[in-house]
């Protein structure tokens, strides 16, 4: 089994959960599964009632899975560090030890470079995933609403 693509999100404002919504979105519509992991409960549901409200027009669905055991949906939140839904599909809302990376296609996390203090524990991920094998890239920035991500020339 290959690598999976890492890929760490630049953001200039506090804007994550957009971000997470659009990359849960784009993988959706394309039949991945996806795990979202958070630090706690109160991120976990934030996300949630983010997630449901993310836009007018579609449905993103999802659900909060804080266990172990085996889950069906294709969309989960969870504050545990475990793929419970066979995701090919990580977004790192709070950091991940690389251990948990092989059962992945791909991974996303962020940089937060609004703020000093985050965007040095960025770079710290960034070269800890380094260190660990893995080939971490740096999406463009997203500084509004309008920026896109852009996963065109990834492999579906």
């Amino acid at each position: 089994m290959s690598l999976p693509a890492i890929y760490f999100v630049r953001l200039e404002g506090r804007n994550k959960a957009l971000h997470v919504g659009r990359l849960a979105e784009i993988y959706f519509n394309r039949g991945h599964r996806i795990l979202i992991v958070v630090a706690n409960e109160e991120m976990a549901t934030s996300l949630d009632r983010y997630l449901w409200a993310f836009k007018k027009e579609s449905f993103l669905p999802h659900v909060i899975h804080n266990s172990n055991e085996h889950c069906t949906e294709a969309i989960v939140v969870s504050t545990v560090v475990c793929n419970t839904n066979k995701a090919d599909v990580l977004i790192c809302v709070s950091p991940c030890p690389p251990s948990f990376f092989k059962d992945f296609q791909f991974i996303y996390d962020f940089a937060e470079t609004y703020d000093s203090q985050l965007a040095d524990t960025a770079r710290e991920r960034f070269r800890l995933y380094r260190q660990h094998g893995f080939d971490p890239q740096m999406e463009p920035s997203a500084t509004n609403s309008r920026s896109e991500i852009n996963t065109d020339d990834r492999p579906e």
